[in-house]
């Protein structure tokens, strides 16, 4: 029994030294197919293991040595060098040179309802001007899914500084000034400074929730913005923004998400299909007592003026026709009731 065991234990040790062997040669080999230099016995020596197809680190957790292109290993050890994938480049948009300046923000909240803005509508340059304090993870928090504008955010001291670079600066303005300045809609505003984009980056402006911008800060502006509002002129920051950038998204053409069809989509109704709920209609409203004071001819000419109008497809006309029969079918049910009580009544 034990010279079994020991016969057994030799045989699965010369079995498991066989396949290393093997599998060391296959490696060597398909290393040297794709470029990478062997690290059989350096790997070794360096402390390093071959697991999943990448050597890595015993010593330091995460560190590896990654092939030039990552080899996939299959079921019979046969190493698969797939090549490498083209990534798509991003597509540029006129909107890449808007920048979205908040002079002296008090509230982190509307930081973060700006930065959600800002994401929806494809602007991704935000310059804060002696902000409040805040958390980029809470603004994160607030804005999901808006990691790649809240890490580009950059701060100033003075707006002059914020706006230096911009060949075109717009600034929002909720309330009546001394000095006579041309004022323009969001609406106008959104081609003039898509226009004036071509030459460099544009700027639009909004200053604190409480005061807005200062007499001084309008003068470093080139075009002043009011939103027609009713006589209720206090819009928060946020919202503000949020119009602003809706009419330059709008005005660029740049909207890039598309609504998903419906999940039943059905051609129109035939004529043969409208007598039939016209017909069932009929019954149902007969059945009702509909008809005991009113016209039903003259009845009848409304409702098919009225299911016209709807223009329903096939298959909301079939729901339509169904409904009538629901109403026949009640009906019936409350009659049988209603007799079998009366039955029952009778014996008694």
């Amino acid at each position: 029994m034990v010279r079994a065991c020991v016969y057994l234990a030799e045989r699965q040790r010369r079995a498991c030294a066989i396949s290393a062997l093997v599998l060391q040669r296959r490696l060597r080999r398909t290393s040297r197919q794709a470029g990478v230099e062997h690290l059989g016995e350096r790997g070794h020596q360096e402390n390093l293991s071959w697991r999943h197809g990448v050597w890595h680190s015993r010593t330091n957790f995460g560190a590896r040595v990654v092939p030039r292109y990552p080899l996939r290993v299959t079921r019979r050890f046969s190493f698969v060098c797939p090549r490498p994938v083209a990534r798509p480049q991003a597509v540029s948009s006129i909107l890449d040179r808007v920048v979205v300046v908040l002079h002296k923000p008090q509230d982190p909240i509307n930081i973060g309802a700006t930065v959600r803005a800002m994401k929806n509508m494809g602007v991704g340059t935000l310059r804060l001007v002696q902000p409040c304090p805040y958390d980029p993870w809470r603004i994160e928090g607030v804005a999901h899914g808006t990691r790649d504008v809240v890490s580009k955010i950059t701060h100033f001291n003075s707006l002059a500084e914020a706006v230096a670079d911009c060949v075109k600066v717009a600034a929002f303005a909720g309330k009546r000034r001394a000095v006579k300045w041309s004022v323009v809609t969001p609406r106008e505003m959104a081609p003039i400074l898509l226009d004036a984009s071509a030459d460099g980056p544009v700027a639009i402006v909004f200053g604190q929730e409480d005061h807005g911008l200062a007499a001084e800060l309008l003068d470093q502006a080139h075009l002043l913005v009011h939103i027609p509002t009713t006589e209720h002129a206090s819009l928060n920051l946020a919202q503000a923004v949020l119009v602003a950038l809706y009419e330059l998204h709008l005005t660029a053409g740049d909207a890039t998400r598309v609504l998903a069809p419906p999940k039943k989509e059905e051609g129109p109704a035939t004529h043969d299909e409208w007598e039939r709920f016209y017909t069932e209609a009929a019954r149902a409203l007969a059945a009702l007592d509909f008809f005991r004071t009113r016209n039903e001819t003259q009845v009848m000419r409304a409702v098919r003026s009225l299911a016209v109008r709807a223009e329903p497809d096939s298959r909301e006309l079939k729901m339509m026709r169904s409904m009538c029969f629901e109403v026949l079918r009640t009906i019936g049910r409350i009659q049988n009731a209603t007799a079998a009580s009366r039955a029952v009544d009778r014996e008694e």
